[in-house]
């Protein structure tokens, strides 16, 4: 009996973390998407300034790639210029890091 207890509440938290993990793939993709058109930028210039394929990043501005790298994100954000407290705001970090631009 216990092991189906566990099994069931593992299997649970599993769902909650990939609905958390697909909110944030959505939130980035829809903050990319904006940054992008803002920027005027192509997906072929946005792969040129990253070095990121073309297809990847369409993907991942259509939330298709959910589960990206940290590098990888990294590389857009510095590219399209994205204010890094709404990049933690998109990983619901925000409150983790209250006052870390005011500090440097």
């Amino acid at each position: 009996m216990l092991k189906s207890v566990e099994r069931k509440n593992i299997q649970e938290g599993e769902k909650w973390e990939m609905s958390r993990d697909k909110q944030i793939g959505e939130n980035f993709a829809a903050l990319m998407r904006h940054y992008r058109a803002k920027s005027g930028l192509t997906l072929a210039e946005l792969s040129e300034m990253t070095d990121i394929s073309i297809s990847y990043l369409s993907r991942i501005e259509k939330a298709e790639r959910l589960c990206i790298s940290v590098q990888v994100m990294t590389e857009i954000v510095k590219a399209l210029n994205i204010p890094s407290g709404q990049v933690l705001e998109v990983l619901g970090l925000e409150k983790q890091y209250e006052g870390y631009e005011e500090s440097k």
